[in-house]
């Protein structure tokens, strides 16, 4: 079963002139649930592309790396890089995906604890992950604002994959200085 980001299109997947200079800019979103054995690629893409895994398992690999991954975890695809991805015989997965590009994309991916050296995560809450996938794609379907309403789905999304951050770490003063810092811009001009 395949349930895409607008119907009655294959998947989600726009792109024009502007995309590239603006801040943050999804250019497709969809979800699949993978016959056994499915695979895509070898392919290269011109943006980044962070794939969920809802359900089953399958490997994911990039250069000479591959990974196994299941329910609950997801990859990073990076710009310009060739990977190939398949599906378990035995237990196919279900994911959902969504591609990004922009000014900020690289920023928002490392802020998510994503990068070339870290590119699996596991989620600490794959329902809220899942139900933020599908706002995007159910938004889509009803012709919501797409691209404001899918970049809003992209950063909440971003934000409940990003690892949790050290309480001793974090110390009381860079937490002030940082929510301070937010205030202000918030309201420079003020």
């Amino acid at each position: 079963m395949l349930h895409y980001g607008v119907i009655p299109i294959s998947e989600f997947s726009y792109s024009s002139d502007n995309d590239q200079q603006a801040e943050l800019f999804v250019c497709q979103f969809g979800e699949e649930a993978c016959h056994p054995s499915h695979a895509f690629g070898p392919h290269v893409r011109d943006h980044y592309l962070i794939h969920f895994v809802a359900s089953g398992s399958g490997v994911f690999c990039c250069g000479d790396r591959q990974y196994t991954l299941s329910a609950g975890q997801g990859f990073l695809i990076l710009p310009g890089e060739e990977t190939f991805y398949q599906a378990s015989r035995e237990d196919p997965w279900h994911y959902a995906w969504v591609g990004y590009r922009g000014i900020q994309a690289e920023a928002l991916t490392r802020t998510a604890g994503l990068d070339d050296m870290h590119r699996i995560f596991t989620a600490q809450d794959p329902e809220a992950i899942w139900d933020t996938l599908s706002t995007m794609r159910q938004d889509a379907r009803n012709l919501r604002l797409i691209q404001l309403s899918a970049a809003g789905s992209l950063l909440r999304f971003l934000s409940q994959i990003a690892p949790a951050q050290d309480p001793i770490a974090a110390s009381a003063a860079r937490q002030y200085c940082e929510k301070t810092r937010w205030y202000l811009e918030g309201r420079y001009d003020r």
